[in-house]
């Protein structure tokens, strides 16, 4: 199941990638354009965090969120694979609730990259750049999801602890 889960989650990470490239070329970069952003204004890890929340994460989190709370309680990936999401809580589809915060964990060492990456100021324009120990924290994170599924007889991750789901192969698949 480790396996299924991680391609299912590649190619969510594919749509989320479109998701970030059409974004900006089709929004982004001309609104950057129009008011007049240029690279100075990046130098600042907040406004890249900022940049980086609305055109990368934001659409993300909406997209796993919205799909995983839809009728078929999977993203496209999790689809593709045979994988729908299961509310442990009740007999009732998972809630949108439940999605935003299964998707917030399951997201949460992506964007604790980004932070990493962006602060104090951005990584690619630090003079001596060094190693920044928020990257331990996302390794550890993903490790531990990683351990659960293994270890766990239910083979639920921190995701799916925190929101009350399980990941389960579907009926027709």
């Amino acid at each position: 199941m480790l396996v299924r889960r991680w391609v299912a989650y590649s190619l969510d990470a594919l749509v989320g990638f479109a998701l970030f490239a059409g974004l900006q070329m089709a929004l982004f970069v001309p609104l950057r354009t129009k008011l007049g952003i240029s690279e100075p204004w990046f130098y600042s890890g907040w406004n890249t965090q900022l940049y980086t929340w609305l055109t990368a994460s934001l659409p993300v989190w909406l997209y796993f969120s919205l799909t995983q709370a839809s009728a078929a309680q999977a993203t496209w990936g999790m689809r593709t694979l045979g994988l729908r999401l299961h509310n442990l809580r009740s007999n009732l589809p998972v809630s949108l609730n439940q999605a935003f915060i299964r998707s917030l964990v399951l997201l949460l060492p992506w964007e604790l990259a980004h932070i990493a990456n962006n602060f104090p100021i951005p990584l690619w324009y630090d003079p001596q750049p060094g190693f920044r120990p928020a990257f331990a924290l996302v390794v550890l994170l993903g490790g531990l999801t990683i351990a659960l599924i293994l270890f766990r007889s239910d083979q639920r991750g921190l995701p799916d602890l925190v929101a009350g789901t399980q990941l389960i192969q579907r009926k027709n698949a």
